[in-house]
C-alpha cells in the first residue's frame, strides 16, 4: 500500500507506518482494556475487542 520499501532499520526516518513496538505501550487512564501506543508522529489506541485509533500528536483521528 505503499512505494517505500519495508525496512525496520529505518522506521524512524523512512516516513512509513510500522507496527507498534511493545516498548512504546502506555497505559489508557480509565480504560483498562486500551493500550497506547506512542510512535514519532502518532498514537495508535488498541482495545482488547480488537478496536483502533490512530491520532496524530495533537488528537486528531487520521483517516486511512
Amino acid at each position: 500500500m505503499t512505494p517505500i520499501p519495508y525496512d525496520p532499520a529505518n522506521c524512524a526516518t523512512d516516513g512509513r507506518m510500522y507496527l507498534p513496538q511493545p516498548d512504546s505501550a502506555r497505559r489508557v487512564r480509565d480504560c483498562p482494556d486500551v493500550a497506547r501506543y506512542r510512535s514519532v508522529g502518532h498514537n495508535t489506541f488498541v482495545a482488547t475487542d480488537g478496536a483502533l485509533l490512530i491520532t496524530d500528536l495533537k488528537g486528531n483521528v487520521l483517516r486511512l
